[in-house]
């Protein structure tokens, strides 16, 4: 009966410190927002903003754009979560409903991104978030990744000690 108590005790410890957990990530998303879809030529842009560890950012970005750093890390980090994105439509995307669902769910998706630190910090990321013209192509020029570069990027990311 009381090794039951005792579980019970650490059973609550844990569910707190998960509960903090959540309440510093949403802190942490707050701070990203996709707003202001404008039409322009023929495309919707969106204005992009968020900090992180390198400060403030505002970026314009299509969703072509967004599409394009999806592509790059579910490739450049295979094996780990990659928040969804919404789907490509080529029909109807000139709807208001429809343009602010997608800025909904592309917020979404930058919300997703801010709780994960291992996307926030990385190169891919930091293209998309620091760059300036057409990100699209920025990221799918990166280098292919061998092995031990992927191996020694998941050691630093997720503080792997082999010792």
């Amino acid at each position: 009966m009381m090794k039951d108590l005792e579980n019970i005790k650490v059973v609550d410890q844990n569910v707190e410190s998960v509960e903090e957990e959540e309440v510093e990530e949403s802190e942490i998303s707050k701070k990203f927002t996709v707003i202001n879809p404008v039409k322009s030529s023929g495309t919707i842009k969106y204005t992009v903003t968020g900090v992180d560890e390198d400060g403030s950012f505002i970026e314009v970005r299509r969703f072509r754009e967004f599409y394009a750093l999806y592509l790059a890390l579910q490739t450049r980090w295979p094996g780990c979560y990659i928040p969804s994105l919404p789907e490509k439509k080529m029909v109807g995307k000139d709807d208001e409903k429809f343009i602010e669902e997608r800025r909904i769910l592309l917020e979404r998706f930058m919300k997703d991104i801010a709780k994960h630190e291992y996307i926030q910090k990385s190169s891919e990321f930091k293209v998309f978030t620091r760059s300036k013209g057409e990100v699209d192509k920025f990221l799918e020029k990166m280098q292919k990744q061998t092995p031990m570069e992927l191996l020694t990027k998941y050691r630093q990311s997720f503080k792997i000690d082999e010792d």
